[in-house]
């Protein structure tokens, strides 16, 4: 393995002892096109506010050409460095700060390496009492080595790899806003999206067959389409002595994912060749709200604090696995695996209360106390409708039903007791207690050689 590598560097303005990293990070060629009319766009706005602003302190690392031979395996080589082979150049590091009028700051910093979709951006713009936003993006790209395992006494399928190309491209993006004025409430404003696309080896190992051996070393992989969102709105404000606090936060999560495990065999019949495709679309839905208040009294010998939490999860999911023959065409083996349309509903909802009181009568003794109640409910239901019959699949001959509702009421307590009146010696002591209730309730039913109603 060799690896050639060139970098230049320019420094408009560098400070005294600045070192440069050339550590990775990531994202899209659509980040690397904003990237560059954010610098025009900061240049521009320098040069019309230059007469009032301060000068700006600009560094930028650039790599212009980064080139890896290798000699051997070059999935592995990529899995392990987490860089790609042959070419690679961008720009290595950038960043941007510039003090503007009326107590306005302007910070930057950004990276991108387009051929390894390696790219990260960041902005922060602050006025002072005011508020700020602030933009972060970040992608970056992992490699996988699609290799299965290795038996040394097959002849032709010794080592086998998949015929998929192995990539999965990973980033964040965020865009947060607050408005701070003195004496004011605190509200911060925040979006989030998560998402993850491509291909990734899998840890299920598929049968291999070589004349009377049998080995499970055959690769797999998953591909993944996965997206979250995120929205949320804190604030913080202080209220005749007391600080407020809350927040109000929604979560949402898509995902597709496609399994396939593929047997191989030179000398077997068809089962020793199967293809296996499991397919599953999970999504939820999260909504939380928290309220927390407190409060020092006496001159810092009392606080107490309280807060609520309320969380609703909603979780579907959705399964299909198809069993082909190698030419792909839908045939049931030995222990045949036919699912279709199988799917799970869950509704999660929680409530809890705590409160917390805490008394420092002398500087070398304390009392705390806490309470915490909660109650949650849960209710979920499922559907598995399959074809167990070996041959050529003929419909739903078989399908499992399951329905649960739970509930669960919790209530805490605890007193802790601390003297450190002795030097270098703190004598303490804990008491907690819990009365839990459960209540459970399940059903669960199979229907044998026939299809549950709506389970199409």
């Amino acid at each position: 393995m060799i690896i050639c590598g060139i970098k230049r560097l320019f420094h408009p303005r560098v400070k005294r002892g600045q070192v440069s990293d050339s550590r990775g990070s990531e994202t899209c060629p659509l980040f690397g096109a904003w990237l560059l009319l954010v610098f025009i766009g900061l240049f521009h706005l320098n040069a019309c506010l230059a007469f009032a602003a301060s000068e700006p302190d600009v560094s930028l690392t650039v790599v212009p050409v980064r080139y890896s031979f290798v000699q051997g395996d070059v999935e592995k080589y990529q899995a392990h460095q987490w860089v790609k082979e042959h070419y690679a150049g961008g720009i290595d590091e950038f960043t941007f700060e510039q003090k503007l009028p009326d107590d306005i700051s302007v910070e930057m910093e950004g990276r991108a390496l387009i051929d390894e979709n390696d790219f990260k951006g960041r902005l922060l713009v602050e006025k002072e009492d005011f508020g700020f936003l602030h933009f972060d993006y970040q992608e970056f790209r992992k490699y996988y080595d699609g290799t299965g395992g290795v038996f040394r006494l097959f002849r032709i399928l010794s080592v086998n790899e998949t015929d998929k190309e192995l990539a999965l491209d990973i980033g964040r993006f965020s865009v947060e806003a607050g408005i701070t004025p003195e004496d004011w409430p605190e509200v911060v404003f925040l979006y989030e999206r998560e998402f993850k696309d491509g291909a990734k080896s899998h840890l299920t190992w598929t049968a291999v067959r070589e004349g009377g051996l049998l080995r499970s070393i055959g690769p797999s992989w998953q591909d993944i389409d996965e997206i979250v969102d995120v929205f949320a709105v804190r604030a913080n404000h202080e209220i005749a002595g007391f600080t407020i606090k809350g927040e109000q936060r929604w979560e949402f999560v898509r995902s597709e994912l496609s399994r396939e495990e593929k047997s191989l065999s030179v000398t077997g019949g068809a089962i020793d060749r199967k293809i296996r495709v499991q397919e599953q679309a999970p999504e939820t839905d999260l909504m939380t709200t928290t309220v927390g208040i407190e409060r020092w009294f006496a001159g810092e010998r009392m606080f107490t604090s309280g807060g609520y939490h309320f969380a609703h999860l909603e979780n579907r999911e959705m399964e299909n696995i198809f069993e082909m023959n190698e030419n792909r065409v839908s045939q049931s083996f030995t222990n045949p695996k036919q699912v279709r349309d199988a799917r799970a509903d869950n509704d999660y909802d929680s409530h809890t209360w705590v409160g917390h009181f805490m008394a420092v009568p002398w500087k070398t003794f304390n009392v705390s106390t806490k309470i915490k109640t909660e109650v949650i409910g849960r209710e979920g239901s499922s559907i598995y409708p399959q074809d167990t019959t070996v041959g050529a699949p003929n419909g739903v001959d078989n399908t499992e039903l399951s329905v649960n509702d739970s509930r669960v009421t919790r209530v805490g307590e605890g007193i802790s007791l601390r003297f450190t009146g002795i030097p270098r010696t703190a004598l303490y002591n804990e008491f907690e207690l819990e009365q839990t209730r459960n209540w459970l309730s399940e059903d669960r039913k199979s229907l044998r050689g026939q299809s549950a109603p709506n389970a199409n």
